[in-house]
């Protein structure tokens, strides 16, 4: 796994983009483990407090905020790292898929499609959001592909107010036939709100994920809920 800077500067400076954190991934003992790699040039350097040493900390050169928890002592706790971007260098992604997700194409006489991890894409990216099998995160306000998903791919016209449909403190994750491939979207009012989403669908074992649509309410990351709407 590499998550690299937001490149908003980057562009502007012809930079190449930063590398802020490099890990590989694997799961044992039902605990997914993060091999972060240290080796100079790899990523941000993260430093550990004193009496902490849980947590690890650093800032991208452009101020993404990195807080790696890998857990002393073994047991069945998994690693989490977590990363904060300044809103004006926030951009949305679009393909976020685990090896072998499965999820059912539409509700009634359901269909099995695998996303397999191929690529991550930023919107302007995506040239036909009909020519694969997609995940798209964020909202229409913040992401167009996930704007011709929900309305132009359905023969409807984008809502003039992007925040249509959406409620504060809530989500949802949604299935979309878009030609003959699926897409799914995760998208809230807010950031922490598609935030939410995105932690729903990484545990989505957890969350008994089912159906083509559930909204994901909660005002914090640990009193989420998660609702079938069909």
């Amino acid at each position: 796994m590499t998550a690299f800077d937001t490149d908003s500067f980057d562009d502007k400076l012809g930079t190449t983009r930063e590398v802020i954190f490099f890990a590989n991934v694997s799961v044992a003992s039902n605990e997914v483990d993060l091999a972060r790699n240290t080796t100079t040039g790899k990523a941000i350097t993260l430093t550990s407090p004193e009496d902490d040493d849980d947590h690890s900390y650093g800032y991208s050169q452009y101020g993404a905020y990195v807080d790696y928890y890998s857990p002393s002592g073994g047991g069945t706790t998994a690693d989490e790292v977590t990363i904060t971007y300044p809103t004006t260098q926030s951009e949305a992604l679009v393909f976020v898929a685990t090896k072998g997700t499965t999820f059912g194409a539409t509700s009634g006489n359901t269909a099995r499609v695998t996303i397999p991890i191929t690529a991550t894409k930023l919107p302007d990216e995506v040239t036909d959001v009909k020519a694969q099998n997609i995940v798209t995160i964020g909202g229409p306000c913040a992401n167009s592909v996930t704007a011709d998903v929900m309305y132009t791919q359905q023969g409807k016209t984008v809502p003039d107010d992007c925040t249509t449909g959406f409620t504060a403190g809530q989500a949802i994750i949604a299935l979309y036939n878009v030609g003959d491939k699926v897409a799914m979207v995760a998208a809230g009012y807010s950031g922490d709100d598609t935030r939410r989403a995105g932690k729903v669908l990484a545990q989505a074992s957890r969350y008994g994920l089912s159906g083509a649509q559930v909204t994901v309410t909660g005002t914090t990351f640990e009193d989420i809920s998660v609702t079938k709407v069909s």
